[in-house]
């Protein structure tokens, strides 16, 4: 395995106790739930056993591009950019293209053709990064957050359980 990029420092379940990340898990399952999934009957199960921690997998989806986030606002920008491939890699291959008109080209709408090119690129890449390597996992992202603690990076990430991805 990859050695972990210095911003991160230690794996992150290894940076708060298992009560802190609880509380945190809780919190964003609360925001969730009170913002655009409050309309939906969504059970909501924090860590459950048995599954991978999705912070420590879509850390290490974004691995490779860590050293080029320096700060936290390009952070953010790269799991933004992660989550959207990682979603995007679930869906059914002629399905993909359309979404991502409808969902990215009103945001790059502005922004000159060199920098819509070097989009694509990089969301075409993880897609192909997701497809070759975490393949079997079949988890939706539905939301993250990523905490500066000063020092640290902390990821909470919310997603599906099962294999809700896939059904066509």
């Amino acid at each position: 395995m990859a050695s972990k990029s210095k911003g991160f420092g230690k794996p992150l379940h290894l940076k708060q106790t298992e009560e802190s990340q609880r509380k945190d898990l809780e919190k964003l399952a609360k925001k969730l739930s009170q913002g655009e999934f409050a309309n939906k009957s969504i059970d909501m199960v924090i860590s459950p056993s048995g599954v991978a921690k999705m912070s420590e997998v879509l850390e290490n989806f974004v691995e490779p591009y860590l050293e080029f986030a320096r700060n936290h606002q390009q952070r953010m920008q790269l799991f933004e950019i992660a989550v959207t491939a990682w979603n995007l890699a679930l869906l059914p291959i002629d399905e993909r293209q359309t979404v991502m008109a409808e969902a990215i080209a009103p945001i790059l709408s502005s922004q000159t053709a060199l920098v819509q090119h070097d989009f694509q690129e990089i969301v075409d890449g993880m897609i192909g990064r997701k497809l070759d390597y975490f393949a079997d996992n079949k988890r939706f992202i539905m939301s993250f957050e990523l905490k500066d603690t000063g020092r640290e990076f902390q990821l909470l990430v919310a997603s599906t359980v099962g294999e809700a991805a896939q059904n066509g």
